[in-house]
């Protein structure tokens, strides 16, 4: 029976051909879109699984809130005091391993400095991951002082070899670390990576691992004894914090329950650290790490993908719907027949239901093979290997079959639904009364051109937005600015010196400093508000801690009060702190004062969420206002700065080039640096360029959204062709009829294409309400924003037309040129 059945099926598709290739193709995308999201999630649960003791290995966490709104953010690093309490309290831990974040640190070998990117690390943490070793021994590598571990590649960038056991090389030109072990590229998939690797998908990159111990040794150089072991011990501010991994030991003394109890323990007895502690299994780091990749969005990266996949496949689905539907509706007849010679309606049923089985069967295999093809370009650029996915996640085809059969079932619905209520008398007649009127198919195309529409509208807005964005930023430069982004302490190089040498060089025109240098996407984030009474408003402003001339080094205009001097802290009571401030003009205007000259002199506090602050009755105090000029992109919901004058903690050195005299200045600063740190490589970089840098990776996310929007419309459109032809079909009589009556080609034609037009400008208007809200998720994100703007909107309706109109201009033509004659001989 099942063999009949297989047959009739076949034979359909070969009657309906272009039908079925297109149902195949639009499923077939759908699929590799959705498979292509769920392999990449799969493929990141496997993170560090080939390790042993894998499935005993978790890291911990800081949850803190982060915005006066209650915000939460989870970060991956834990005080350093915590992993101490650790290891005192449960001594028969398998390993507990400290890792620091990777730095670009300069090496200086045979007198010739390079840069490594490093991160510090406890011997045990090569214990809980033995990176694969050419040369060393990884469960002994870094246990003696000032060891380090090269990666295979920078040991032959720097010593022209692999084999360079026992050689020294020397820390910021000054510390000597002897190389214990050469490792390779850390097996993936892993949260461990290479350089090499993907920057968005790995977590922790390094060249090199030098020993804990000698991060005190660097911690010295810009800190005191005291604060060192107070960074040290801190459970709030200013606690040294690194990635903190446990191992639980085999025979489950110590088991997840232990240790989280004894973590909410330590949140209850430091609750006034603003932190809580977790822990979660290994390889939920990289998810986790990710789950605000969608800036200031809430969504994860994850749900990121599932959604864009979703769309692609509902309208793949709803485009198999709508033509199985138009297939059905023509050849009604054939099924009235059917019917009256005894077939029954669950035959009928089950038929329809092998023919869609047949069609996602061969869909899926397309998209598995076209997937298995791709997998290796895929696999350079996202660090995503599918097939290992395939291979080894446990529970990732049984989630694709039960997919694949819902899909197979809500696909057969409409279609089952049509079947059921055949009318045998009425089918047989063919009858034409309801020619081109089906409301459901036409909701079906409406369905798919609100999904393609809202992608497109969303991709325009999204491009409007960057594109305002980056030129706000370019316009925001006076003249090109270098940051210098070394580390001055660790350089040993002094700031006033640095600047006293660099402005009596030619082609510079001004030297300033800055805690964070401008449209880096490092910055403060805190709240202030205009009294301290319980009902007043929380202002989430962008917190700039600068150095002198940092006005006139950015070209910011003064609008009211003194802004040429330092910012510098006056004295209040033996009770108060006063801080002198300045503010932008919106920020002046979001604590009440619209007119910048009214905010000279006047008195403001740290919001309600900066406890500590208030305690010590710490008070701002405006002493200048200045023009509104954005230096960084995103303020996660602060639109406003206001700026402290802070020269200890303002290290980032921003020089200012004279325009016309651009090589003399870059060969100035180049000469300086040289003359102050000979041991280290000047990382300086053009502020336009980190502009352009930071543009590229919000545009990567619109590529993707515009190949998706593609998908999406050129299944939308198969959709509305198929539509096209059934209505053609069904409204033959019709046509006969008006051109029997004198109607011309060209008449006939443009009613049929206004009728055909009708879905897609019903879908485009439906979805511009979420389009709106899209857009606005979006923006709200960065400090300066386009606001709102008809023109994605136009944009979309009007190449959704073009695109419909000249897909079904074809098919509405050759229907209005139908002979009448031919026509309604056969009615």
């Amino acid at each position: 029976m099942f063999k009949h059945y297989l047959l009739t099926a076949l034979r359909s598709f070969r009657r309906h051909w272009l039908t079925t290739t297109v149902n195949v193709v639009g499923l077939t995308l759908g699929l590799m879109c959705f498979i292509g999201a769920l392999s990449a999630v799969k493929y990141y649960q496997l993170d560090d699984q080939h390790y042993p003791g894998a499935d005993r290995t978790y890291f911990l966490t800081s949850k803190y809130t982060l915005t006066s709104a209650g915000s939460a953010f989870e970060g991956l690093g834990v005080p350093w005091v915590l992993a101490e309490h650790l290891k005192a309290t449960f001594p028969r831990l398998d390993a507990v391993a400290r890792l620091s974040n990777e730095e670009l640190d300069s090496f200086t070998v045979a007198g010739e400095p390079y840069d490594l990117q490093t991160s510090y690390a406890d011997a045990e943490f090569l214990k809980i991951f033995p990176i694969p070793f050419l040369f060393g021994d990884s469960s002994s590598a870094l246990a003696q002082p000032r060891s380090a571990v090269i990666s295979e590649k920078a040991a032959l960038r720097i010593f022209g070899r692999h084999d360079v056991i026992g050689r020294q090389m020397l820390l910021d030109g000054q510390e000597p670390v002897t190389i214990t072990g050469v490792m390779s590229a850390p097996p993936q998939p892993s949260h461990i990576g290479s350089l090499d690797s993907s920057k968005s998908s790995v977590q922790k990159r390094f060249e090199m691992l030098i020993s804990m111990d000698l991060l005190r040794t660097v911690m010295a150089r810009t800190s005191t004894s005291e604060g060192i072991e107070k960074s040290l011990h801190s459970w709030t501010n200013g606690a040294l914090v690194l990635t903190t991994y446990i191992c639980l030991p085999k025979d489950n003394s110590i088991n997840v329950d232990t240790v989280s109890r004894w973590l909410a323990l330590m949140n209850e007895e430091h609750k006034n650290s603003a932190r809580q502690f977790n822990m979660h299994p290994i390889s939920q780091m990289r998810a986790l790490s990710l789950e605000y990749w969608i800036e200031g969005t809430g969504l994860s990266w994850s749900a990121f993908l599932f959604i864009i996949a979703g769309i692609v496949l509902i309208a793949s689905c709803l485009n198999y719907a709508n033509l199985a539907a138009a297939v059905l509706v023509s050849h009604r007849k054939d099924l009235g027949v059917r019917r009256a010679i005894g077939a029954s309606t669950a035959e009928l049923a089950k038929q329809l239901l092998i023919e869609t089985a047949t069609v996602i069967v061969i869909a899926l295999a397309t998209a598995l093979a076209f997937l298995a093809i791709l997998n290796h370009p895929l696999n350079i650029a996202f660090n995503v290997d599918m097939i290992f996915a395939w291979r080894h996640s446990a529970n990732l085809w049984p989630t694709l079959l039960a997919v694949v059969a819902a899909i197979c079932l809500l696909l057969s619905v409409y279609p089952l639904l049509m079947v059921s209520r055949l009318n045998i008398p009425s089918a047989l007649q063919q009858s034409r009364r309801h020619g081109g009127k089906s409301l459901t198919m036409r909701w079906l195309v409406i369905t798919q051109f609100f999904l393609a529409n809202m992608l497109l509208i969303a991709m325009f807005g999204m491009r409007l937005q960057n594109q305002a964005m980056r030129q706000e930023a370019l316009n925001s430069l006076p003249d090109p600015i270098v940051a210098v982004e070394n580390n001055l302490d660790t350089a040993g190089v002094n700031v006033e010196v640095l600047r006293d040498e660099l402005s009596e060089q030619p082609g510079i025109a001004s030297i300033s400093t800055a805690q964070f240098s401008p449209w880096n996407q490092s910055y403060g984030l805190i709240t202030v508000s205009s009294s301290l009474e319980a009902s007043a408003r929380d202002i989430e402003v962008v917190s700039l801690t600068v150095g002198a001339n940092y006005f006139k080094t950015l070209g910011i205009s003064s609008l009211a009060g003194d802004t040429s001097d330092p910012v510098a802290p006056s004295g209040g009571t033996d009770d108060t702190k006063v801080l002198r401030v300045v503010l932008e003009r919106s920020a002046a205007r979001q604590l009440g004062w619209s007119n910048p000259q009214d905010a000279i002199g006047k008195a403001f506090y740290p919001g309600s969420k900066l406890l500590e602050a208030r305690k010590l009755n710490t008070i701002l105090r405006v002493k200048g206002v200045v023009e509104d000029k954005p230096q960084q992109f995103s303020g996660k919901g602060a639109s406003a700065a206001i700026y402290f004058y802070n020269p200890k903690a303002a290290k980032s050195v921003i020089v200012r080039l004279n325009k016309s005299r651009l090589t003399e200045g870059m060969s100035s600063i180049n000469a300086v640096w040289s003359k102050l740190a000979p041991n280290q490589v000047l990382r300086g970089k053009f502020l336009d360029e980190r502009i352009d840098e930071y543009m590229a990776t919000r545009n990567a996310n619109v590529r993707l959204i515009a190949w998706v929007t593609v998908l999406a419309l050129a299944i939308a459109i198969s959709g509305l062709i198929g539509m096209s032809i059934h209505m053609a079909n069904r409204r033959r009589h019709e046509i006969g009829v008006r051109k029997t009556f004198g109607a011309r080609t060209v008449q006939v034609t443009t009613l049929l294409l206004r009728d055909f037009s009708k879905p897609v400008i019903i879908g485009n208007m439906l979805s511009w309400p979420l389009a709106y809200i899209a857009i606005q998720a979006y923006q709200n994100q960065y400090i300066h924003r386009v606001g709102f703007s008809p023109l994605p909107f136009l944009l979309g309706l009007t190449i959704t037309l073009l695109i419909a109109g000249t897909a079904v201009t074809w098919q509405s033509v050759h229907a209005a040129r139908l002979n009448p004659a031919k026509v309604l001989r056969h009615e």
